[in-house]
């Protein structure tokens, strides 16, 4: 009497000339050439195949380039054995460090009935695209900003940015920029990267400056108001002997005749040079000469030339009782 277990698939099975279909007990007479009889008896036990394995696959990204499938079902144990190609096999539901395609998963049981499916490792493509909003700096204030947008790619997003002066951050959106390129690398989820370098540019917003020359008979004052009425509001002010503004004015408020420079600027540090002359005119002669005295009842004529013989030309007289006129 033998017992064999064999897998439901293999049948029939054929044991002494009787092909069978089905599990259970069977006998044979049989007879050799000599005459001699015997009974062969077969117990057949079937054993059913596995079920069709369940998989999860993990696929090759931009951070792993390659893939793994694990079979969820049937679990492991009960000498259940696995494989990826049908001819070698593990105990171990998982398979990694598979290039992306398609790959034949067998389970297989104690009894080495299988069943098997199919599973495909694919890459997942790097498809994230940047766009950008720039606000650039005025000047040379550090106003300017950069608006970020991701689209595509698998969130969440991580960022790194670098730029001038050493400037780092780890924002989607970054914001009171000096004038410069930065360069920013996107990460998503499945570690696919995209990198963009922008640049921030230099805006203008000059300031209106106005100066206006001066006409004195003593020293001027540059930084009375009235030389620069007319600007913009909230202008700094900053005195020079050159245009190019690289020789400070020493004492700009009192300067002598010459050619002088202002310079304004206004909160985003944009500046304006312009030129103001100034013109110190020599004082003008003016003599007085006390009449000679004369006796009552006569009087002295103020009005005659011979009091102010010797004076400059043009003046305006006028006459007071006291010196504060």
């Amino acid at each position: 009497e033998e017992t064999i277990t064999i897998c439901e698939t293999a049948l029939p099975y054929h044991w002494n000339g009787m092909s069978i279909t089905a599990a259970g007990n069977y006998t044979a007479n049989l007879a050799t050439t000599a005459g001699c009889d015997s009974i062969a008896k077969l117990i057949l036990i079937l054993s059913p195949k596995p079920p069709t394995p369940v998989v999860a696959v993990t696929q090759a990204t931009c951070a792993a380039q390659t893939g793994s499938i694990t079979v969820t079902s049937p679990a492991p144990g009960n000498g259940t054995s696995y494989s990826i190609d049908g001819i070698n096999y593990q105990a171990s539901n998982v398979f990694t460090g598979l290039t992306p395609g398609t790959y034949t998963i067998s389970v297989k049981n104690a009894a080495g009935c299988s069943s098997s499916t199919t599973a495909s490792v694919i890459q997942i493509p790097n498809t994230m695209e940047l766009g950008h909003i720039v606000t650039n700096a005025i000047c040379t204030a550090r106003n300017g900003s950069i608006d970020l947008t991701v689209t595509k790619g698998t969130a969440p997003y991580s960022y790194s940015w670098t730029g001038p002066d050493q400037f780092t951050s780890g924002t989607e959106d970054i914001s009171n920029l000096a004038p410069g390129t930065y360069q920013v690398t996107v990460t998503d989820a499945n570690g696919c990267k995209a990198i963009a370098t922008i640049t921030v540019n230099q805006g203008e917003n000059l300031p209106t400056l106005v100066t206006h020359p001066i006409t004195l008979c003593s020293p001027a004052n540059l930084t009375d108001p009235s030389v620069t009425a007319g600007s913009d509001a909230g202008l700094t002010f900053t005195y020079w002997m050159n245009e190019s503004a690289t020789t400070p004015l020493p004492n700009p408020s009192a300067v002598y005749n010459g050619t002088y420079y202002i310079k304004g600027t206004n909160q985003w540090g944009c500046s304006v040079v312009k030129p103001v002359i100034v013109k110190i005119e020599s004082a003008p002669k003016f003599i007085v000469t006390n009449p000679a005295p004369v006796c009552s009842p006569l009087t002295v004529d103020l009005t005659s030339s011979a009091i102010t013989a010797g004076s400059d030309p043009g003046w305006t007289l006028t006459y007071w009782q006291d010196a504060g006129a």
